[in-house]
């Protein structure tokens, strides 16, 4: 729940509908792996047109919260201090 305030959180600035852009900076992957997350199903997105896709925050925060991110991309700069954060409020 700590964890997921603190996503939130970060993300309250962006819009309710993210471009792989938006997912980047609030994630500190990169574009390309966004767009691998989408192609490999663990982010749905929406298809606006044929060149662009946009995805929910909420699709966001609920991929963020599963082990596989925190596991395996959470390690970035950008996010260590919200995880530690998280386990130091727990």
């Amino acid at each position: 729940k700590i964890l997921e305030e603190l996503f939130a959180e970060r993300m309250r600035k962006y819009p309710d509908a993210l471009t792989y852009d938006d997912i980047a900076k609030i994630t500190g992957r990169a574009r390309k792996c966004v767009y691998k997350w989408v192609l490999d199903g663990r982010i749905k997105a929406v298809p606006l047109n044929e060149r662009v896709n946009i995805v929910p925050k909420q699709w966001l925060l609920d991929y963020m919260l599963t082990d596989d991110f925190i596991y395996n991309y959470a390690s970035c700069n950008r996010l260590k201090p919200i995880l530690n954060q998280a386990i130091i409020e727990r």
